[in-house]
């Protein structure tokens, strides 16, 4: 059986005040109706810092969040371009804008024709991150060398296990920051910066923030961080 590529369904209305989009290792197709318009489809970017939507009031939003590392059918990195291009998704904003009830269900079909599970190596790799002893030794497990591995991630999503394990460990320290109250110098250590210094400058790079204002809005960022069934 073909494993689910959608991790989450979400929808909305702009007007409210916008809140940060964290990165999380997955792309989200998203169809967005402004009012008075016709739908537009967008697939986003995998992230490398937080970001703020703005659009028009009244906009509606319907969201499908991938699984981290989905990929095309022929096993690359998907090609927002190509995707959104494509015949399929150039009809699918006809029939929604004719019948916007079937909304969702046509994003799932495009989906489905286009994309591909994440490759076997990629899931194992992400279940490494969780340790970064595992982490460390994972192509030697494998069996493969470093370079190998990493034109293995590289091609199935466009980025290297580099940013992958970078990713990995700032959801999971910035989580100990909202979940816990181990003091943050402790925490830097768990999650292996060099000092608490240096973990301060990726949580501002990642996030937008510092663990100061993640601690003050923990229930916040606890949710905004919980981890997916398969991912970081």
């Amino acid at each position: 059986m073909t494993a689910p590529l959608v991790a989450e369904r979400w929808s909305g209305l702009q007007g409210l005040d916008p809140s940060p989009v964290l990165p999380d290792g997955c792309r989200d197709l998203i169809l967005r109706v402004p009012p008075d318009a016709a739908p537009i489809l967008h697939l986003s970017p995998l992230d490398t810092t937080a970001r703020e939507v703005q659009t028009a009031p009244g906009t509606h939003w319907l969201g499908l969040r991938l699984y981290a590392g989905t990929t095309a059918r022929d096993g690359r990195a998907i090609d927002a371009a190509q995707l959104l291009e494509c015949p399929d998704s150039r009809a699918l904003i006809n029939k929604i804008h004719q019948h916007p009830d079937e909304a969702e269900a046509l994003l799932r079909e495009l989906i489905s024709t286009h994309l591909a599970s994440p490759p076997p190596v990629f899931l194992d790799y992400l279940a490494a991150l969780s340790s970064t002893e595992n982490a460390a030794t994972f192509p030697r497990q494998l069996g493969v060398s470093d370079r190998t591995l990493r034109r293995h991630i590289t091609r199935a999503t466009g980025a290297s296990p580099s940013f992958w394990r970078q990713l990995s460990r700032i959801r999971r320290c910035a989580r100990q920051i909202a979940r816990t109250e181990l003091p943050l110098a402790d925490i830097a250590l768990n999650c292996a910066f060099s000092d608490q210094a240096h973990m301060q400058r990726e949580v501002r790079r990642w996030f937008g923030t510092t663990p100061a204002q993640i601690r003050a809005q923990a229930p916040t960022y606890a949710l905004r961080l919980r981890e997916p069934e398969r991912g970081l």
